[in-house]
């Protein structure tokens, strides 16, 4: 089993409850489609972790630009390095990769609250 999908399994116990999260920005990309053949805008967060304690929730996430509720206000600053603190809703879907039928969890509703330069990813807030 690879890492990041036992990792992003500890969502299912946080299902429809909101997070208050804190992950490094990666970079930012493409899906090959949105299911109605188009491309759609999102960013790659790294090191998700809670930002209660800094339980580590996914190694990774791509993320549709379409689910953080303020892009508008934070989306020039989603820049590869940033730190950003956010809430968000667990949810799960169904992946198909090369016809492989998963079940997957994911971020919703992001509100990113802060975006920031450090690089203290597991520090905890006090």
């Amino acid at each position: 089993m690879k890492k990041n999908y036992k990792d992003r399994n500890i969502l299912f116990r946080f299902l429809d409850e909101e997070m208050h999260l804190k992950a490094k920005v990666d970079r930012t990309g493409f899906t090959s489609c949105d299911g109605g053949g188009l491309a759609a805008k999102t960013v790659l967060l790294k090191d998700i972790v809670r930002y209660e304690d800094g339980m580590l929730i996914a190694h990774h996430l791509w993320i549709k630009k379409a689910e953080l509720t303020n892009i508008d206000e934070f989306g020039k600053e989603l820049k590869k390095g940033k730190t950003i603190v956010f809430s968000a809703y667990p949810y799960d879907y169904i992946g198909n990769y090369r016809g492989r039928l998963t079940p997957k969890y994911s971020l919703s509703d992001i509100n990113i609250e802060e975006v920031r330069d450090d690089n203290m990813m597991m520090d905890v807030a006090v």
